[in-house]
């Protein structure tokens, strides 16, 4: 019965196979023999039976379908010389995979792009040195110079007299960092690595450097000294440096005093006696030309705390560069950190603390501003969808569900102790236990502010931190078409990672008299002093990347803030008065929170970290990154390696190859950054940067309230798209819609009819700019091809 069923099945599969391609399979007996029939009719072998015949006639029709679909592909017609050029470029990686070219690290460094590269960096230090007075060859580093020592002595005296300089060294002088220089310069003088951790206002950021560098100066030892320090985002790198600037009586960039920040800097013109305020990305850059960092005589990494990538990455190399410079000193620093591992892992460096002189800050929970603003939670009609993570979904979900009921008792108890200690209201309680409340309301966060509002006359500052740019953008607009505010003047002002420097400066201008200036923004304002901040609303919420080992699938997640971020956040408050933090969650959910955050070297992909070690010449990938202060899963890295190799940046050898060298220094996602260079090779670099910004950030489309905008939306889509059935030239498409409407002073009708939202679009394009500065910066400097 079994073997008729499946004869049937496979006839009836057969049968169907034979009337699409039976001209496939009469063009030789091969191809009939294969089968076992006549005449190129499919015929199962005679061995199989029941299932295996159905398995048999499917793997047939994909196989058939296959070569359907090869004969029928449309072909991509190319113009004469655009053909040369790629056969040009098959033939050398032709040659160049031929068993007469060495393999592996051989091949890479007898390339072309390789010698070019020595060329170049040989260059770089002739020219260094001869500036220096040493003699080509030479190895540049910090050579004392008698004539600089006196020269920078003179200009800090003489600086120190005039009245603007004595007037910030007044203000400087009630900083605590200030307050225990010498208990800073002792431990700096007998040790080689420090670690200091000061609470957020005690000027460790602005001063320990200025510290350095005036002691250095004053005992004769100016042209021994030139500091870099680092800053984990590019808002802080540029602000600091113009703070420190402004101590000092100077122009940025002019004197003592600069920042790099990738394709924007503002390097000191003199060459000793410095302090240069830069992003992490930027000492690795410098780390390739200079593997020992010899220009520099400290090192002082900043905000150790948030655990990123590339600042664990650095660490580990600093680990190795102490015992290869006796010379070099390395400042480790935090507003929140924990020092006795930090410590340890520079084997038990000495610890510094500096206490903080930040004004005092009132904090209130969720249940005090229910009870300030008397707002009541609607209920959802439909459940939230809990997001499953982890190896078993199943398992997660579960979990979840253990979490959310743990985590429900120990609220009902802290209710019902408020209700014994009649600390608060009934209604207030009821609202507090509401599901609604452990969500992120953003009707919460305006009535709050209008409370704030009617309550403080002083048109104080409101920061207001949320997880990303689709709250940031809801809330703008809320606020903006918000009625109440008629009588009270507000200015809006977003901070954003992705937002250009120029725009994300705008958040430290002080509003005009009379506005109230309302910053929203990411975690990235938690190490921004914004000085005139008087009110902090905590959403509570980060954005975190998390990395599925199972799936090979990185994920960005909304999830509690651990309590170093709530200690950051509420820090903002309080800079030149007394300050008042609104935590948008209760104090139960508070009891919840982790110390730190899981560091992000844990929860991340690692090809950009494997591509950094190759490009820097560290070894072998595995034994390094066992040595870092959280070594990363094993799993992990062997996803990193093959996906490497998969997009050709690494050989099956493991050695970094032409491309590889080329992505390293496209500071982007390895596929965007091959993308692009692929994009050059083809001549189509326009669109595909506007693509590559799109996949960067969001979809510039939006579907507004109501029923049926949906198909609206679809319909705009489709019409942009102009039959292409591609969401990628659809973007493309809108963009440059976008870029003719606006040159017709048109761009706001034109988003309005294909329902686009106006500052998505904008910032697609600046981010489109800087990613097209990005390449043709790398091309310039390392493309020798």
């Amino acid at each position: 019965m079994r073997g008729r069923g499946g004869g049937s099945y496979g006839r009836g599969r057969g049968s169907r196979g034979y009337a699409s391609s039976s001209a496939h399979h009469s063009q030789g007996p091969g191809r009939g023999g294969e089968g076992g029939g006549t005449g190129g009719r499919l015929r199962h072998p005679p061995h199989l039976k029941g299932r295996e015949i159905g398995l048999w006639y499917a793997k047939e029709q994909a196989r058939i379908r296959e070569k359907e679909d090869k004969e029928t592909r449309p072909k991509i017609e190319l113009s004469p010389s655009k053909r040369a050029k790629i056969t040009e470029l098959l033939g050398s990686l032709e040659r160049h995979s031929k068993a007469s070219i060495p393999t592996g690290a051989a091949a890479i460094n007898d390339s072309h792009v390789m010698r070019r590269y020595r060329q170049n960096v040989e260059s770089n230090v002739n020219a260094a040195a001869i500036r220096a007075g040493l003699r080509p060859g030479d190895i540049v580093g910090l050579v004392r110079n008698s004539e600089w020592d006196e020269s920078l002595k003179n200009d800090l005296e003489r600086k120190q007299s005039s009245p603007k300089y004595q007037t910030m060294m007044r203000f400087r002088e009630k900083l605590p960092a200030y307050q225990f220089k010498d208990e800073f310069l002792k431990l700096m003088r007998e040790n080689q690595v420090i670690v200091i951790s000061g609470e957020a206002g005690c000027g460790k950021t602005t001063q320990c450097c200025q510290l350095i560098l005036d002691e250095m100066i004053q005992s004769g030892n100016g042209s021994l000294c030139n500091i870099v320090c680092t800053q984990p985002r590019r808002i802080s790198a540029v602000t600091v440096a113009e703070r420190v600037t402004e101590e000092r009586d100077e122009q940025i960039g002019r004197n003592s005093v600069g920042y790099s920040i990738g394709l924007e800097s503002r390097i000191p013109e003199r060459d000793k006696g410095t302090i240069l305020f830069c992003t992490t990305g930027v000492v690795f850059k410098y780390l390739i030309d200079d593997p020992k960092l010899t220009k520099y005589s400290h090192v002082v990494v900043d905000e150790i705390h948030d655990r990123d990538v590339l600042s664990d990455f650095l660490l580990m190399i600093l680990k190795d560069l102490v015992n290869l410079r006796p010379d070099l000193k390395v400042i480790l620093m935090s507003a929140t950190l924990n020092a006795d591992k930090l410590s340890n892992y520079f084997r038990h460096c000495p610890r510094f603390n500096i206490p903080g002189s930040t004004f005092p800050v009132t904090e209130y929970f969720m249940e005090d501003v229910l009870l300030q603003t008397s707002f009541t939670f609607e209920t959802n009609k439909r459940p939230q969808q809990r997001r499953c993570r982890g190896k078993n979904p199943r398992k997660s979900e579960d979990q979840g569900k253990s979490e959310d009921q743990k985590f429900k008792r120990m609220l009902e108890s802290h209710v019902r102790k408020l209700e014994r200690d009649k600390t608060y209201p009934r209604h207030v309680l009821k609202e507090l236990i509401k599901p609604e409340a452990e969500e992120l309301n953003l009707d919460l966060i305006t009535s709050l502010i209008l409370h704030i509002c009617e309550t403080d006359r002083d048109n104080g500052a409101i920061l207001i931190f949320v997880p990303g740019w689709d709250q940031i953008s809801k809330l703008s607009t809320q606020l903006q078409s918000c009625c109440n505010f008629s009588g009270c003047s507000i200015l809006i002002i977003p901070l954003h990672s992705k937002l250009p420097t120029v725009n994300q400066k705008e958040v430290f201008s002080r509003p005009p008299s009379g506005r109230r200036k309302i910053v929203i923004a990411t975690n990235i304002a938690e190490t921004s002093t914004i000085d005139d901040i008087v009110f902090v609303i905590d959403t509570g919420r980060i954005k975190i990347t998390n990395f599925d080992l199972q799936r090979n699938l990185e994920t960005r997640d909304t999830e509690w803030v651990s309590m170093a971020n709530a200690t950051q956040r509420k820090g903002r408050a309080g800079r030149v008065q007394p300050g008042i933090c609104y935590h948008l969650y209760s104090k139960a959910r508070e009891n919840t929170f982790e110390s730190f955050k899981k560091p992000e070297i844990l929860r991340k992909r690692l090809e950009e970290v494997v591509l950094q070690i190759k490009t820097l010449n560290l070894g072998m990938t595995r034994p390094f990154l066992k040595r870092l202060l959280d070594p990363p899963p094993y799993k992990s890295l062997e996803l990193a390696i093959q996906r490497l190799i998969q997009l050709h940046a690494l050989d099956s050898d493991e050695n970094l190859t032409p491309l590889g060298f080329h992505l390293s220094h496209l500071p982007m996602d390895l596929q965007t950054g091959k993308m692009i260079l692929m994009a050059g090779i083809f001549e189509c670099v326009d669109p595909i940067l506007s693509i590559a910004a799109s996949l960067s950030f969001k979809d510039p489309f939006y579907i507004p309230l109501g029923l049926g905008q949906e198909k609206n939306v679809d319909r705009a889509r489709r019409e942009l798209g102009d039959g292409s059935k591609s969401d990628h030239l659809t973007i493309v498409r809108a963009i440059e819609g976008y870029q003719r409407a606006q040159s017709q002073n048109r761009e706001r009708d034109f988003c309005y009819r294909n329902f686009l939202s106006e500052s998505t679009v904008n910032l697609l394009m600046n981010m489109k700019k800087h990613q097209g500065y990005n390449l043709c910066g790398a091309l310039s400097k390392y493309c020798y091809c």
